[in-house]
């Protein structure tokens, strides 16, 4: 890891000023928010995928930053609390190792015209995937997920690609279609 010296004439965290005694401070490379990943893809990376795990490499490669929505986080912890001690831990250090996007008024909307536009068309999401997708819209981020319901996202707006194919669509099939659960699976 680089570091980087503090010239300026604010204290320090030890008191000294800048100039003759600049402290030294770790740096980390510039890291880009692209990626919201969720419940489905990290319920795979949790499992030991190794699709969701070649997707993360990937990720990883390019520098890009992992976030997750609350409701990701939240049906997490609902399998972390039905599961052993040991996935409980595992959860838990993924949860950590993520940014959390905040849900807000402009997600809250979002999600209402996304389930609108989707009822419409004759294909709702669960609730669960219609704001995990709207708070991954708001935030600018491409939504990485194994779940096959995400396709129904087509009609508004979303595209559906495979990752190693375009790093540029909202919407990333990760590891390969296998399930269309409204509810994360039971490890």
């Amino acid at each position: 890891m680089g570091c980087v010296e503090r010239r300026d004439d604010r204290p320090s965290a030890s008191g000294h000023r800048g100039g003759a005694r600049a402290e030294r401070r770790p740096t980390r490379p510039t890291l880009r928010l692209r990626a919201c990943l969720d419940t489905s893809f990290l319920i795979d990376v949790l499992d030991g995928d190794e699709g969701a795990r070649a997707v993360m490499t990937d990720l990883d490669e390019r520098a890009e930053r992992h976030a997750v929505a609350p409701v990701t986080a939240a049906e997490l912890w609902i399998g972390a609390n039905l599961g052993s001690v040991q996935e409980y831990r595992r959860t838990e250090e993924l949860l950590e190792s993520l940014l959390w996007l905040e849900f807000g008024r402009g997600c809250a909307r979002r999600a209402g015209r996304l389930q609108a536009e989707l009822m419409e068309s004759g294909s709702p999401l669960g609730f669960n995937d219609c704001v995990i997708a709207a708070t991954a819209l708001e935030h600018g981020q491409k939504l990485v997920t194994s779940d096959s319901d995400s396709s129904r996202c087509r009609t508004s707006g979303f595209g559906l690609t495979d990752p190693r194919q375009s790093a540029l669509s909202p919407v990333v099939l990760a590891s390969g279609v296998r399930r269309d659960s409204q509810a994360p699976r039971r490890r």
